[in-house]
């Protein structure tokens, strides 16, 4: 789809904790924005958010905290 829209762009794979590769990846390319989905919780998570009360937080949600950039995030 970037393609298509003629966004620059460049494919990058890492191995590590997700949150903290995606920050230093974007500190390294000199990102101005960064854009992921969100999926759906898992029956774990989605159970312990309903029997539980307890919050479990996603890779996306530890961004937006962190990331020294704006953060999109397409659910």
């Amino acid at each position: 789809h970037l393609d298509a829209a003629s966004i620059a762009h460049k494919r990058r794979i890492e191995l590590g904790h997700p949150a903290e590769t995606i920050v230093r990846c974007a500190e390294e390319e000199h990102c101005d924005l960064i854009v992921l989905a969100e999926p759906k919780p898992g029956a774990v998570r989605e159970w312990l958010m309903r029997n539980a009360g307890i919050a479990v937080a996603s890779a996306a949600s530890v961004l937006v905290h962190f990331a020294g950039v704006p953060v999109v995030i397409a659910k």
